[in-house]
């Protein structure tokens, strides 16, 4: 039986699929999000990857499900 995928290999999942496509969240602020600009910061990018399978039905990270985020617009 497959097991749920550490919070680390969930991120790498999550980092790897977004630079296929051209997404690098190295270009984004380490810890705190732009006041400026408005960018979140790469934590707040990767917890909000991190809750997507869990709205799509899918299985997610124990770190995605400590937090209850409800999905906007659905």
């Amino acid at each position: 039986m497959p097991q749920e995928p550490t919070d680390d290999e969930l991120d790498a999942l999550i980092v790897t699929r977004l630079r296929l496509v051209g997404v690098d969240l190295d270009q984004l602020p380490a810890i705190r999000s732009d006041p400026v600009t408005g960018s979140p910061s790469r934590r707040e990018a990767l917890e909000f990857w991190d809750t997507l399978p869990r709205w799509s039905g899918c299985r997610t990270s124990s770190r995605a499900r400590k937090r209850s985020l409800p999905p906007t617009g659905v």
